[in-house]
Order: structure tokens, then sequence, then C-alpha cells
């Protein structure tokens, strides 16, 4: 799924622009953990899009987009 590869590497690129301000600490690693929670929860539903037979085209997670 193209689609949620693009939005993890856009993602991404936000928070290494974010990063790159040098933001206070705590507010880095708060950005920084919800950009990976992000990218596993999406790493995740690609995966079960994968398993779900037949087109997964605007299926994640069991919902219909």
């Amino acid at each position: 799924m193209r689609e949620i590869e693009r939005i993890i590497e856009a993602a991404n690129a936000a928070y290494r622009e974010f990063a790159a301000t040098d933001p206070d600490r705590e507010v880095r690693d708060v950005v920084r953990n919800a950009v990976r929670f992000l990218t596993v929860d999406l790493t995740t539903a690609v995966e079960f899009a994968a398993t779900v037979s037949g087109p997964v085209s605007g299926r994640v997670m069991g919902r219909v987009a």
C-alpha cells in the first residue's frame, strides 16, 4: 500500500524538520514517540490488509474507508 508508505515517509520527514528546530527535549521526545507509534500502527494496518482475502482497497483494520 504505497499510500500508507507515503504517510509514514511524510511523518518522518516532518519529524526531522521539527527536530532540526531544536525543541525542548521533553517535547521532542513526545513527538518522536508519536511518530514511532504512528509508524507501527500503519505498518500493522498494511500487514493486516495483506492478509485479508480479496481486494484490500479502502479497507484498513476491518473498516471500509
